[in-house]
């Protein structure tokens, strides 16, 4: 086992990705994976091992929403809040098919700002992953907080956008790759 980890989808392949010399990661690097986080040591390089797999397990299922969780490697992240998952697409009230998707850091239009972007989701376009409370939030979208109640995610969601940037960013910018995949299921022991 190459990687060091369980194997499974959220184990990253055994390639790496080289980021160029002089790029520093700070010491306190978030991001599962890094080799030699902290060390900015000009003309060291730094490595990432990509890609970076994320997972959503979506959990629980009311007439108002659907919320899951977001993990890496195994790690909770952050609770997440969607539409309503449903067979028949009402525009802006209805959550992404379950499946794998590549994401890309770019510049969402509605809020003015980067943001992760899901690609080539059937039937729908301009999928983020944002702040937001509520299913009135969503519009097919992934909201992202630190603490979940009934149809609601919360714990300054604002901030776990930011952190979950913070984390991706490095993926984004060695060009490791960023993948998330959507399925059912229960929620990893101790996210409860």
């Amino acid at each position: 086992m190459a990687c060091g980890r369980t194997p499974g989808p959220t184990c990253g392949d055994q390639g790496t990705t080289t980021i160029d010399p002089g790029t520093r990661i700070p010491a306190a690097s978030p991001i599962p994976g890094t080799v030699g986080a902290g060390d900015s040591t000009a003309g060291s390089t730094k490595k990432v091992l990509g890609p970076c797999e994320l997972l959503l397990v979506r959990t629980t299922f009311t007439k108002k929403s659907t919320m899951g969780e977001l993990s890496l490697r195994g790690r909770h992240l952050f609770y997440t809040l969607e539409d309503v998952e449903r067979v028949k697409k009402i525009a802006n009230e209805t959550a992404i098919p379950t499946g794998t998707y590549e994401i890309r850091l770019t510049e969402s239009p509605k809020f003015g700002t980067v943001l992760p972007e899901l690609l080539n989701v059937p039937n729908f376009t301009n999928i983020r992953i944002h702040w937001g409370n509520a299913a009135g939030d969503t519009e097919g979208c992934i909201l992202v907080g630190s603490v979940k109640s009934k149809d609601y995610v919360s714990g300054n969601t604002h901030k776990a956008v930011k952190e979950l940037m913070a984390l991706l960013k490095p993926y984004s910018d060695a060009k490791a790759g960023i993948r998330i995949t959507i399925r059912h299921g229960k929620a990893a022991e101790g996210a409860e």
